[in-house]
C-alpha cells in the first residue's frame, strides 16, 4: 500500500513539473508572436477584441498593424474564391476597387478577415504558419496605396 501511495505522489510531482514547462507548440507560438511584435504587429488574444469581425472562430488570432495606406473604413472577408468587400458600399463603386481587391486576393488563405481603420489595419489570422507569412502579409498590404 505504501508503494502505491509513493507511486501516486511521484506521478503527481512529475505531472506538475511537466505542466510548468511549455510544449513545443507553445514555444513556436511564443517565438512567432515575439517576431511579430518586432515587425510592428500587435496581437490580441481575447475574444472581446474580435467584436468587429464577422468570423467567430476561436482558432483565429486578431493581429493589428499600423495603416500606411490611404484606405480607411473598409472591411473584407474571405469567401471561397477570394476576398469580398463587406463595406462600405461606396468603395465597391470606386475606380480603385478592382485594384484593391486583386491585391487583397494575393493574401495567404490563412488571413480570413481584414478591416482597415484610419490608424490601424486589423486582421484575423490562423497562426499555423511562420513569421515569413507575416512578412508576406505586411508586404501585400503595403502595396495598397490608394
Amino acid at each position: 500500500m505504501s508503494y502505491l501511495i509513493a507511486l501516486i505522489a511521484i506521478l503527481f510531482l512529475i505531472g506538475s513539473f511537466s505542466f510548468a514547462f511549455p510544449s513545443a507548440k507553445m514555444r513556436r507560438l511564443s517565438k512567432l508572436r515575439l517576431d511579430a511584435k518586432k515587425h510592428g504587429f500587435n496581437i490580441f488574444l481575447t475574444q472581446s477584441s474580435k467584436k468587429d469581425f464577422l468570423s467567430k472562430e476561436v482558432k483565429l488570432i486578431h493581429y493589428q498593424l499600423k495603416n500606411i495606406t490611404n484606405l480607411h473604413d473598409a472591411h473584407f472577408v474571405r469567401a471561397n474564391d477570394g476576398m469580398i468587400c463587406e463595406g462600405p458600399v461606396k468603395l465597391k463603386f470606386s475606380q480603385e476597387f478592382d485594384k484593391i481587391l486583386s491585391i487583397l486576393n494575393q493574401l495567404p488563405p490563412s488571413v480570413q478577415e481584414i478591416i482597415f481603420y484610419k490608424k490601424y489595419i486589423h486582421f484575423l489570422w490562423d497562426e499555423k504558419n511562420t513569421h515569413k507569412e507575416l512578412n508576406v502579409i505586411k508586404d501585400i498590404i503595403s502595396k495598397i496605396l490608394v
